[in-house]
């Protein structure tokens, strides 16, 4: 069954110009009927699997842009076009099918393409599904990219939980005008914590040492310790988080296990998000 229904797949794509094609890339065909197309190429070896992927998107939903409309609950395919191209379409088609999946896409795009407006759009199915978008980038500055991408794909009521507490970590607009602000770090630890001092040789100071990773200090020397409680939800007045991959790091725990406690109450079904989608910007520079 599933060699016919590939074989059905691959009978609606006319391969004549993928074969006869001498040079490494090709022109991309867009499944969407989006007016504006950027005239993109596709390496020559993966176009055909990119139509077969296309392919079977409309063989299982049915018009692609009709999908991508109403799953990012735009009123109209004109809102829908004026926010992406049919590539951008394309591509979040492609994500829906892999999130209905429980699986995860890798978009590669070349610079230049829309990366940004194709995360926003992944951020704004997030939000209309009822799941947490969390936003992990490089840099503080790229917060602002995220933000002009998501108010260029008409996603203006946002309000981002910031977990960088630098000076730098602030959303602009296009004008350069603050939009949002991160709070200070005495201020985020106030919120997100809670301190307990307990005896260091206690289940409590082991379990909390052994989840960030650390040596617990010798009992002998040091009997009493400070361990530091985080709550497990998001503060009802945010709906997003975004953060830098530099605040998973063993300077600041705390942050970690927030994020950590909130997925596990989310997977327990006690939060009011359904799940949650990780969004990772710039994610070669993890590492």
């Amino acid at each position: 069954m599933q060699e016919i229904a590939l074989k059905e797949v691959e009978s609606s794509i006319d391969t004549k110009v993928l074969t006869e094609a001498k040079s490494a890339l090709v022109p991309y065909a867009p499944k969407s009927d989006a007016p504006y197309v950027m005239d993109t190429l596709v390496p020559r070896n993966l176009a055909f699997e990119t139509q077969v992927a296309l392919t079977r998107i409309v063989r299982d939903y049915g018009n692609i842009d009709h999908l991508v409309r109403d799953r990012l609950r735009y009123t109209s395919l004109d809102g829908l076009w004026k926010a992406f191209s049919a590539e951008q379409v394309d591509a979040i088609g492609l994500y829906l099918k892999q999130f209905d999946m429980g699986k995860s896409l890798i978009i590669a795009d070349a610079t230049g393409i829309g990366k940004g407006r194709e995360a926003g759009g992944v951020i704004r199915h997030a939000l209309m599904e009822g799941y947490l978008p969390i936003f992990f980038t490089q840099k503080v500055k790229l917060f602002s990219d995220i933000y002009r991408d998501l108010k260029a794909i008409d996603l203006t009521d946002i309000h981002p939980f910031i977990l960088n507490t630098d000076s730098q970590a602030k959303i602009k607009d296009a004008d350069g005008s603050v939009v949002f602000t991160s709070l200070s770090s005495v201020e985020q630890k106030e919120l997100l914590t809670s301190l307990e001092t307990v005896a260091t040789d206690s289940d409590k100071a082991i379990a909390y040492y052994k989840s960030i990773g650390r040596d617990l200090p010798d009992p002998e020397k040091e009997p009493e310790l400070t361990i530091t409680h985080v709550i497990d939800h998001l503060p009802e007045e945010y709906d997003m988080i975004f953060s830098t991959y530099s605040q998973l790091q063993s300077a600041a725990p705390y942050k970690y296990l927030w994020l950590k406690a909130i997925c596990e109450q989310i997977r327990l079904g006690t939060s009011k998000f359904k799940g949650v989608v990780f969004v990772l910007d710039e994610c070669h520079t993890i590492g």
